[in-house]
């Protein structure tokens, strides 16, 4: 891998981007840190500083003004002692700028400590200033005062032991910030990959998915809340996406299965015909067994296609007003001759009931697909009963027969497509009556349940929701 490869994928890294931030924000809040400490030392210096000269001010400004001459002089360098010849400055001038008393830091030359230094703001008779002392540069913290009318007293302290102080403070906030800053960017690195595991996981494991290991799994229980959530979705869709594979392998074998049957008879139809030489007269039945089934495929093909295109979302509903009472009824006159040839009673039992919004035609054949499976599976002298009632923002209708029931072992499965129970394969049908009865409940905002017990019958509710009132 070239240099300038690697160099792309690492700056487009997330795990980069996040060390980079960490590092720059361990630097930033070191380098305010630092400075802030910086600022409250250096303050705190000079306000010590500035409290020492003006307490030696009021010391001196009092001898001044009540000793003579000498008497001041001698006090001037027993300050001077005490602060060390080359840190402090003394000295006392008249107004009109004649020295009279001067001691201490090699005495610091007129020209550079002018007596009108402090006089920017004349208002002032105190004044403290930071000055720098040429040639060497050295910093001095002076103060100038007039004492008396006639007199004006300044004092300097050289600012060289507070200068190394700050000075040794600022050597070691630099290497405390490149410490820092080299401590963030291990933080930060541990940091963005501790974040970015789960996001590998969710990689690796659909690398493996799309290798064929449909099984792999994100272990969430390890992570954050939000990569928890990731790996959970993920999983979730990994588990839908599972399940349709297997539906699918399983439609198709089932597709293969109940397409066989119908082809494979019309293939014997056909050969049997043209082996035997059928007379003509018998060629009529023959093309209607061969239509007959033909009808079924298309049969199968189309409730496949309608149950795909309702599961999918992407069949259109025709949605109109809908009395669903009448619907109801309509389907118990259209079932009743064939009720009456098995001896079952058909009936239906409602009241009034509000309109529904949904497509006729799909509602009907989904209605039905439920009668037919409660005529289909009830023995003679039995009963089957629709029940049409108002829960809540929902109408239900409800198929209840007293036939054969559904074992336990069957009952997961009735919604598959083709699934046929043990006792269901003596009638005829494809097994996707209840499937698209599902459908088309799922595609109006619906749904079907059903309660079933071997030899007491079962109920088949299809719920819908009720149309929405104008605002």
């Amino acid at each position: 891998m070239s240099w300038n490869t690697l160099r792309d994928r690492l700056f487009r890294s997330v795990a980069f981007r996040l060390t980079l931030f960490y590092a720059v924000l361990f630097a930033l809040v070191s380098c305010a840190g630092v400075f802030g400490i910086y600022f409250m030392i250096a303050t705190y210096l000079n306000r010590e500083i500035d409290e020492e000269i003006l307490a030696e001010g009021d010391e001196l400004a009092y001898v001044v003004s009540n000793q003579d001459i000498e008497q001041v002089r001698e006090m001037f360098f027993l300050e001077t002692k005490d602060e060390g010849v080359d840190n402090a400055f003394f000295r006392l001038t008249s107004s009109s700028g004649d020295v009279l008393v001067c001691c201490g830091m090699s005495r610091w030359a007129e020209q550079v400590f002018p007596l009108d230094w402090f006089t920017e703001d004349r208002e002032q008779s105190a004044v403290l200033k930071t000055v720098t002392v040429e040639p060497d540069g050295r910093k001095v913290r002076a103060f100038s005062s007039e004492i008396t009318p006639d007199k004006v007293l300044q004092i300097g302290i050289a600012l060289d032991q507070y200068e190394r102080i700050l000075a040794q403070f600022r050597r070691n906030a630099a290497v405390t910030i490149v410490a820092m800053l080299a401590l963030g960017t291990l933080i930060g690195w541990k940091m963005a990959r501790k974040a970015m595991e789960g996001v590998e996981d969710v990689t690796r494991t659909a690398e493996r998915i799309a290798q064929g290991h449909l099984d792999e799994r994100v272990r969430v229980a390890q992570y954050g809340d939000e990569i928890a959530k990731l790996g959970d979705t993920f999983n979730r869709m990994a588990d839908r996406v599972q399940k349709l594979l297997i539906e699918m392998r399983e439609v198709n074998d089932n597709i293969a299965h109940d397409l066989r049957s119908p082809i494979t008879r019309i293939r014997g139809i056909s050969e049997t015909a043209i082996a035997l030489k059928t007379h003509p007269s018998d060629i009529e039945q023959i093309l209607g067994n061969v239509v007959e089934e033909c009808d079924r495929l298309l049969h199968i093909i189309n409730t496949m296609l309608d149950i795909s295109e309702a599961e999918a979302g992407i069949g259109r509903l025709e949605l109109v007003d809908i009395d669903l009472g009448a619907v109801v009824h309509q389907a118990v006159d259209l079932f009743q001759p064939v009720a009456e040839e098995r001896n079952i009673s058909l009936r239906a039992e409602m009241n009034g009931l509000p309109p529904i919004r949904g497509d006729l035609r799909k509602i009907q054949r989904a209605l039905a697909n439920l009668i037919d499976n409660a005529l289909k599976y009830t023995h003679a002298g039995g009963e089957v009963t629709l029940l049409a009632e108002e829960c809540g923002h929902f109408l239900k209708i409800t198929v209840q027969d007293t036939g054969v029931g559904i074992p336990d072992e069957d009952k997961s499965r009735v919604f598959e497509r083709f699934y046929r129970g043990d006792s269901s394969r003596t009638h005829p049908g494809s097994g996707l009556g209840l499937s698209l009865a599902r459908a088309v409940a799922h595609a109006h905002g619906g749904e079907i349940t059903f309660r079933s017990s071997v030899g007491h019958g079962s109920s088949f509710s299809l719920i819908l929701p009720r149309k929405k009132s104008q605002p």
